[in-house]
């Protein structure tokens, strides 16, 4: 995950896609329903719950209190939350790039490159 460090020390609490109880009368349930972000691509919500996969894996053995369970929904719930700025092109969603004004646009200070979202690790050549 490190070379991801550039990616995620972007990201602030308020730009992540909140979480809403599935059994909001429940105060125990650990099962969530996420809320999309209207910002994020699908490319960039792939990425980021293939990394909370890899945590609660990482974490399944160990003792504490038991990992919220995070469930996408079918019809998704979609809110229009601050995104953060200076992501590559392809973390934001097309279609929500196109619906800001120019000036928001250029606020953002999109990097007009594609980020590369894999998480194999690679060994690089010398």
């Amino acid at each position: 995950l490190l070379r991801h460090c550039a990616l995620l020390s972007k990201l602030k609490p308020a730009h992540v896609s909140p979480d809403k109880p599935a059994d909001p009368d429940n105060p125990d349930c650990r099962k969530f329903h996420i809320i999309e972000a209207r910002w994020q691509s699908k490319a960039y919500k792939t990425f980021m719950r293939d990394i909370d996969k890899k945590s609660a894996q990482s974490r399944a053995n160990k003792s504490g209190n038991k990992r919220r369970e995070r469930i996408e929904l079918a019809i998704p719930e979609t809110i229009n939350s601050e995104a953060p700025v200076g992501l590559w092109r392809n973390c934001y969603d097309v279609m929500w790039l196109k619906s800001l004004e120019p000036h928001e646009f250029h606020a953002l200070e999109v990097i007009e490159d594609e980020y590369d979202f894999s998480l194999e690790y690679r060994t690089e050549s010398l």
